[in-house]
């Protein structure tokens, strides 16, 4: 309702509603040639073979489930049976809803989650070795011009595939080289949202990839790393571009051009 009404918003409803989707906001990155672990959607629908009587899911699942490392050059034998595969619910949030099977495991483990939720949907995406992954976070007050305001590394949980703070995972300062900066403000631009949080994946192969972006960041990990509220850094942001480009003053009075530039 706010956003009909013409109020200034940081991200819009549809922007939001296509970061909260993992698929959808993973052919977006894919539309736009942004590096990413390559995937597959796996559905109810997908796995059962409607051709056949006996409903075998071997045929179209597997060929779905071989596209994932099919060609890929750094992985000798993609069908061993430990060859592993992540997978996400597409909602999920807080590194809440990712597990990894091996090849052996994910058709057992995805028919039973079939049975619990026929409607379930998930990504399945490749493994790529790593040490964690670097959380950013990028604004744009204006909705063009793009800043990285502050970036973490965060490192993997013991005994754990993932690297979320609000899992336990510790952080480390980080500094963006020219190659991972690039792809991040790429990955901003696509999402359309004025403060979004990419998360990007320096793999022990030596390429970068994008694992997902938020259109609706967490600021507790990266607040206690850079020792400042993000809130405030954000907030002070949007505060000083609406005073340099305000047409209004609080009182609604119309601003004179002359008058933007030292209106606070």
């Amino acid at each position: 309702a706010f956003e009909y009404m013409g109020f200034f918003m940081l991200n819009t409803v549809d922007e939001i509603k296509l970061a909260s989707d993992k698929y959808l906001s993973a052919n977006l990155l894919s539309a736009r040639d942004i590096p990413q672990p390559r995937y597959v959607l796996i559905t109810r629908d997908l796995m059962e073979d409607m051709k056949s009587d006996n409903k075998d899911t071997r045929e179209t699942f597997w060929k779905l489930i071989d596209q994932v490392y099919d060609k890929n050059t750094n992985v000798n034998d993609y069908k061993s049976p430990d060859t592993k595969y992540v997978c996400k619910i597409l909602g999920g949030s807080l590194g809440i809803g990712v597990f990894i099977c091996t090849r052996s495991e994910i058709e057992g483990v995805l028919q039973t989650m079939f049975q619990l939720k026929h409607n379930a949907q998930f990504i399945v995406q490749e493994f790529k070795k790593n040490t964690g992954d670097i959380r950013v976070h990028l604004l744009s007050v204006d909705g063009v011009n793009y800043e990285v305001l502050a970036c973490m590394k965060r490192n993997k949980i013991e005994k754990d595939f993932r690297s979320n703070v609000s899992l336990g995972a510790t952080t480390d300062k980080y500094k963006l080289n020219e190659e991972q900066e690039k792809i991040v403000m790429k990955t901003a631009a696509a999402s359309g949202c004025r403060w979004v949080g990419v998360d990007l994946m320096e793999c022990e192969d030596g390429s970068n990839v994008v694992i997902e972006y938020n259109s609706s960041p967490g600021v507790q990990g990266i607040s206690q790393q850079i020792g400042k509220n993000m809130f405030d850094i954000v907030f002070d942001k949007i505060n000083a571009y609406l005073k340099k480009y305000a047409t209004f003053t609080e009182k609604g009075e119309r601003l004179k051009e002359n008058q933007r530039e030292c209106y606070s």
